[in-house]
């Protein structure tokens, strides 16, 4: 979501206190701010999720929530799921790209996935299409986003993670942190309170189940 939600705020604390009159001739801010933006109701639109597996399904369920047919990028064989649409292997990247109003990346970075989103995957999206990132820095091309952003060949940028994070003085990240239609985060976009507890939760009893030899949950383990 473009940054001029900032300027809507803006607008917002500087009627206060202003006249009927002077608010009704200030209706017309919103208008001009939010002419470039976009609506899922009533539109067909389409998400690719790379990466499609505890993160990148629950991205598909909220994303499918929200009208979108979801396409997942996964080498693994994805079971059935309602929210989503198809699924295709890595190869098949830039096929799908193509049609996607949203490309949200949650994969692993692997020797395979390094920068797997590159000049040509973001020359071959949408105009006006949106990249959201929230695994690993490094399974994309910084300078390509940032000259698809400067070109106006993308919307906007949803980022939570950074090429050479936690490092971030490199110019193209420097460009993507000031860019006007990104928004940028560090690496804790998902963080909560509730969620900081289930972490120590889990963290304690696996240390209790492994110092008694019982076996541990795979899902609990980070490699």
């Amino acid at each position: 979501m473009p940054r001029d939600l900032g300027a809507l705020e803006q607008a917002v604390i500087a009627a206060q206190g202003q006249s009927a009159q002077n608010l009704e001739r200030r209706r017309d801010i919103p208008l001009v701010l939010c002419h470039h933006r976009r609506q899922c109701a009533g539109q067909a639109l389409a998400g690719v999720v790379i990466g499609c597996g505890g993160i990148g399904s629950q991205i598909a369920l909220r994303a499918w929530a929200f009208g979108m047919n979801i396409i997942c990028v996964d080498p693994e064989d994805i079971p059935f799921s309602p929210f989503i649409t198809k699924t295709v292997k890595p190869d098949q990247l830039d096929e799908v790209v193509p049609q996607a109003d949203v490309v949200f990346i949650s994969a692993p970075h692997t020797e395979k996935s390094h920068k797997m989103m590159g000049p040509k995957q973001f020359d071959l999206m949408k105009k006006g299409s949106y990249f959201i990132a929230v695994s690993r820095g490094r399974l994309y091309d910084t300078a390509a986003l940032v000259k698809a952003l400067d070109s106006r060949k993308l919307a906007g940028a949803g980022l939570d993670v950074f090429e050479n994070e936690p490092d971030l003085v490199d110019p193209n990240v420097k460009g993507l942190l000031a860019h006007p239609n990104v928004i940028a985060t560090a690496h804790a976009a998902g963080s909560s309170q509730e969620g900081l507890q289930r972490t120590n939760k889990i963290a304690a009893q696996t240390v209790i189940d492994l110092l008694n030899g019982r076996s541990i949950d795979p899902s609990c383990l980070v490699v």
